[in-house]
């Protein structure tokens, strides 16, 4: 298992894009379409990961970001089954042809800790799947090399239990996740609280928090 990708719903999506691509030299990639129409952008760090970044209403109550984590489907499902949590499966092949993706996920209801921030994602490798042009963006390409000078450091994710979300990080990932770090807090329970980016080149870090209403 490993840290695919955040996805992110802001009314703050261009200033956000334009001040990692300022900072960091970030070329914004496209990402989903839909009849032609861009619905997302994002920047791939250095290391692999990137983030998905929507447009969101301003009226709307704040998105919390979600992690993406690539991993085995039936692996989780057959966990999430043994500890009772509910999840929901959406299958490639069971989505029209002309509207589906080059992968399959795996989501988790609200309200049941940390996983219901986070969502598996399982890709299909065969090239076929990538030819939609609602997700042939080069964002999803997966053999992309960065425009960008910095790697995804850290994300920190805020528990009120964080024994419990240890247990449930540990079980859906079957081993290290370096790039996820747990913090106990009381005033933003399960959920992404920032992001932390590492230029490349000077060492330099910086915080960008997840505050993006």
């Amino acid at each position: 298992m490993a840290l695919d990708h955040i996805v992110v719903r802001t009314p703050q999506r261009r200033s956000l894009l334009n001040d990692l691509a300022m900072r960091y030299g970030f070329q914004s990639l496209d990402g989903f379409k839909i009849g032609g129409a861009l619905q997302s952008e994002g920047v791939r760090f250095r290391n692999g990961p990137f983030i998905d970044v929507f447009d969101w209403p301003l009226t709307k109550a704040a998105f919390k970001p979600l992690l993406a984590i690539e991993g085995d489907i039936a692996t989780v499902q057959r966990i999430a089954g043994r500890k009772g949590w509910t999840a929901n499966l959406h299958q490639r092949n069971e989505i029209a042809a002309e509207h589906r993706p080059p992968w399959s996920t795996l989501s988790f209801a609200r309200g049941q800790g940390l996983i219901s921030s986070l969502f598996i994602i399982e890709y299909e490798e065969a090239r076929t799947a990538w030819q939609s042009e609602q997700y042939d963006g080069a964002l999803y390409d997966r053999f992309r090399s960065t425009s960008g000078d910095a790697d995804l450091n850290k994300v920190e994710i805020h528990c009120s239990d964080i024994a419990t979300a240890q247990s449930q990080l540990d079980l859906i990932a079957g081993g290290p996740m370096p790039l996820i770090d747990l913090q106990t807090t009381n005033l933003n329970p399960e959920g992404i609280g920032a992001m932390c980016i590492q230029q490349s080149a000077s060492g330099e870090s910086r915080w960008l928090h997840s505050e993006f209403h």
